[in-house]
């Protein structure tokens, strides 16, 4: 396949006005709506086009590209990491498009990356294309408020990304390991469409999105062959994770309205009406007797689930519900009907170790599954940051799960995973589908298998926000003039004037710096494969971080002036990270790992017998001291206050966190001696202390989303009343629960606070069987 003019010959022959031409032909390209707001596809097309133009096309291969841009070590394992070959077909793609819909110029020159290689080709004075017209995309409509579902006249738009099947894939994998079928997109909202299901007979699809333009995802029901939309929600809270019932004439969706929780609707239209308070994340049985669902405990949110949740199966008919992760102490949220309606596939933490389990609806029956074994064994990676395997969907004649699959830090596929019929074992091998979009979500399967495919794309931006003397927030939350679309852990100067954070840039981490005054933006010279958790000193004039070199394979503690200096190493060793500077720049908190006999069993598959501690530095000697220890918890995010008198600080136990306060001394401080601050019944972190010390700032998901809240605090630093919300984060777009809880930070400062959080925008695909 060619995405340049089929009628132009590929020569690579590069006088300097050829050069030229490419250059200015890339940067049209670059700027194009196929390719906005992808930095790393744009990344992966100029290094590619440099590297052939500078005549080094033997630095394309695989293995290289992926130390050059993803940060892989040079000796990388290539078949168990597909970031390279995920990445190049997602810029075919996006070729593909800018060809098909944007270029109507003759730029004198086209760009073809064909499949098998990543050298691109040249194709010089292409013939004139023909004119084409295109018929409008969808709009939604406002719902009127008496009429609680409309249908929209989509037009005839469709989209077949130039032939963009199996054949342009050859690269990613064999073609005896790929699955077959022509991919096309279905929608294009330049928002967040997501969640697609398709319904049983392969006809319609139902998905959740933002299109309606009041920053809230409603419930969409669209007709795949005609193009006819259907807005059945138009509710001002969220509406999503839509499930068609097995014979198509009802939708169950979560909804956030009224405290959340499972609502349905009739797919004739009329009014919603709620299924299941509290439940999340829908799915019918196969034989329609059953409602799958999970519920996760007060104070707790997770996508995937996690140590606070539990699967339950309720009849449609009427009845009670029935737990079936009974003795799970962690349950992932993405389980899968068996076809007979006879067992549930799902990852947890039972009967005291981590596996995949299949469970009866009834509750009476729970098995270990060997698809754990086989999981284990191919090192294949969750898109669940706690590595639990997620299921979208278990089918037959031959039985096999969807499956997806992460391949990077932001790029993931769908893959078909072959199973017993029982679902007691996997047979293998993993089975890609179509490589389309560079971050695909979520799968929905038809009988005919026909497969909707949810493919987004994440960033994370810097955000400030003003509050008052009190702590109350004065205005929204606005985003910082960054230059990378992953910007994260950011951190404040004691003066407020500036701040730190963490950027993503051609593969690598860099440090950058921002005046926040005029949000003049500095990129510093620090840029490695792994960078973490900067801080300032008192003066904001040096900043500490962890980082690893490319040429070693520790991690260490480092120094850095801000006038341009080298940096100096603190710790050849980092213990962990550092978390904050003492005012008088004497001490640094960081980690200290400690050995016990007995694990905590926080996590799905990391349960190792240790508890982090915390622990200074003395900055004149390098000495490390214990601080804090804590046998029943790991203890994180530790700040000083602004007179350095006392250190907040995390204690994460079993389910839930707790947040805490010393007076600081530089000796090991008993248990006895800490305050706490919040009650441990909710996940509570990212503690910091106010200007004026009367205050905690932290995270909380004690209402059920991941919001900014404060404690006042006495004179002698013990909680003063209850906690109050600072600002609600109630967006599935944009959340602070959008990112792992670790590279998510907040930070305060004089009136100010600063933190990141993630985005999503998204669409949905077709992948139609050969």
């Amino acid at each position: 396949m060619s995405t340049g003019s089929p009628s132009a010959a590929p020569d690579n022959s590069l006088s300097s006005e050829r050069i030229s031409l490419v250059r200015s032909h890339v940067e049209k390209v670059l700027s194009s709506k196929a390719f906005a707001g992808t930095k790393r596809s744009q990344d992966f097309l100029r290094l590619i086009i440099e590297h052939t133009l500078a005549g080094r096309p033997d630095n394309l291969r695989e293995r290289m590209i992926g130390a050059e841009m993803f940060g892989r070590p040079v000796d990388y394992d290539t078949a168990n990491d597909a970031v390279v070959r995920v990445k190049a077909n997602e810029v075919r793609r996006r070729l593909a498009q800018y060809y098909a819909e944007e270029s109507t110029e003759h730029d004198g020159v086209s760009i073809d990356l064909p499949p098998g290689t990543y050298v691109p080709v040249f194709h010089w004075e292409p013939a004139p294309r023909e004119a084409t017209t295109e018929a409008p995309l969808p709009q939604a409509a406002k719902q009127p408020s008496r009429v609680p579902w409309i249908w929209i006249a989509a037009g005839a738009a469709g989209f077949s990304l130039l032939a963009f099947t199996i054949y342009s894939l050859r690269s990613a994998t064999s073609p005896s390991a790929m699955l077959g079928g022509s991919l096309s997109r279905l929608t294009f909202d330049s928002g967040y469409t997501t969640d697609g299901v398709i319904s049983p007979d392969g006809r319609s699809i139902a998905y959740a999105s933002d299109r309606g333009g009041r920053d809230n995802l409603d419930i969409y029901v669209q007709d795949i062959k005609g193009g006819f939309i259907g807005r059945f929600t138009d509710d001002a809270a969220d509406d999503y994770n839509p499930a068609f019932s097995p014979d198509g004439t009802q939708i169950a969706f979560r909804s956030e309205r009224n405290g959340g929780g499972i609502y349905q609707v009739s797919t004739l239209g009329g009014t919603t009406h709620l299924v299941v308070a509290g439940g999340r994340g829908p799915r019918f049985s196969p034989d329609g007797r059953y409602l799958l669902y999970w519920q996760a405990a007060a104070g707790f949110y997770s996508k995937w689930g996690g140590s606070s949740a539990s699967l339950f199966t309720v009849e449609v008919a009427g009845g009670s519900p029935v737990q079936i992760s009974r003795n799970c102490s962690f349950v992932n949220s993405g389980a899968a009907w068996s076809p007979d309606s006879k067992r549930i596939l799902f990852a947890g933490i039972c009967q005291g170790r981590a596996g995949v389990w299949s469970g009866s609806p009834d509750g009476k029956v729970l098995e270990p599954s060997a698809v754990y074994d086989f999981w284990k064994e191919n090192k294949l990676q969750s898109l669940d940051a706690s590595t639990a395997p997620v299921f979208d969907q278990w089918l037959d004649n031959p039985a096999r799960l969807l499956v997806p699959l992460a391949a990077g830090d932001d790029i993931s596929y769908e893959a078909s995973l072959p199973i017993s019929a029982n679902g007691d074992k996997s047979t293998g091998p993993v089975r890609p589908l179509v490589f389309g979009p560079s971050r695909t979500t979520h799968a929905s399967a038809s009988k005919s298998e026909r497969i909707i495919l949810s493919a987004e794309e994440q960033s994370s931006n810097v955000w400030m926000l003003k509050v008052d003397s009190s702590g109350h927030a004065t205005g929204r939350p606005v985003p910082l003039k960054t230059s990378s679309l992953v910007n994260v852990e950011p951190a404040l100067s004691r003066d407020g004037k500036n701040v730190i954070f963490v950027a993503r840039e051609s593969g690598a981490w860099e440090l950058q710096l921002m005046n926040l005054a005029n949000q003049t933006l500095t990129h510093l010279s620090v840029r490695l494969p792994y960078l973490h958790e900067p801080v300032f000193n008192s003066k904001g004039d040096k900043v500490y971080y962890s980082g690893q070199l490319p040429s070693l394979g520790k991690t260490s503690d480092y120094e850095l002036r801000l006038d341009g200096a080298v940096p100096q190493t603190l710790l050849h060793q980092s213990l962990g990270g550092l978390w904050d500077a003492s005012p008088d720049d004497r001490w640094l908190i960081t980690h200290s790992p400690k050995q016990v006999s007995t694990p905590l069993g926080v996590s799905y598959d990391a349960n190792l017998p240790r508890r982090d501690t915390l622990a200074l530095i003395d900055h004149s000697t390098g000495q490390v001291k214990p601080f804090l220890y804590d046998p029943n918890g790991n203890l994180y995010q530790a700040h000083f206050s602004q007179d350095g008198a006392w250190v907040t600080f995390l204690s994460n136990g079993n389910q839930h966190s707790r947040i805490y306060l010393v007076p600081f001394t530089a000796g090991e401080i008993a248990i006895a001696n800490w305050i706490p601050i919040t009650d441990g019944t909710a996940w509570d972190d990212k503690p910091n202390f106010s200007q004026d010390g009367k205050l905690i700032f932290f995270t909380s998901d004690r209402d059920g989303f991941r919001c900014i809240w404060a404690q006042p605090l006495t004179a002698d630093k013990h909680p003063s009343g209850s906690a109050f919300p600072v600002y609600h984060f109630h967006s599935q777009r944009r959340s602070l629960a959008n990112l792992p809880i670790g590279r998510m930070s907040l930070a305060v400062g004089p009136g100010t606070l600063v933190f990141n959080q993630g985005e999503y925008t998204g669409n949905l695909w077709l992948q139609d069987p050969k």
